[in-house]
């Protein structure tokens, strides 16, 4: 419940520097995304499952350390990938508080 709080009045305050993000890593045996909506909402999807607790928001910050304030690069990728060794694919879709959409995805090139 403290972890809801912090997120929630961090997002008021501006800790991350945009109003919606959506991130979707894709694995050999399933499916995760995190949906976040400034201020107040936040969703973690792993396989089948939705969770909107505190699970949700520890996610949310662990793959956030890794995509810091929309810097989306080779070191950013690697990071995510040391968290999640067995992606192949991301796609992150965030909107700015100006409104302005950004697009970054990955792919793992076949063997």
């Amino acid at each position: 419940m403290m972890r809801m709080l912090f997120l929630l009045v961090a997002t008021t305050i501006g800790l991350y520097p945009f109003s919606s993000i959506d991130i979707t890593l894709m694995m050999e045996d399933k499916q995760v995304e995190w949906e976040y909506q400034n201020p107040n909402k936040i969703e973690f999807e792993e396989g089948s499952s939705i969770y909107r607790d505190e699970r949700a928001v520890k996610s949310f910050e662990e793959i956030m350390e890794s995509l810091p304030d929309g810097a989306y690069t080779s070191a950013s990728l690697e990071a995510v990938r040391e968290l999640y060794p067995s992606m192949t694919s991301i796609l992150v879709k965030k909107v700015t508080k100006d409104k302005e959409e950004f697009i970054w995805s990955w792919q793992k090139d076949e063997e």
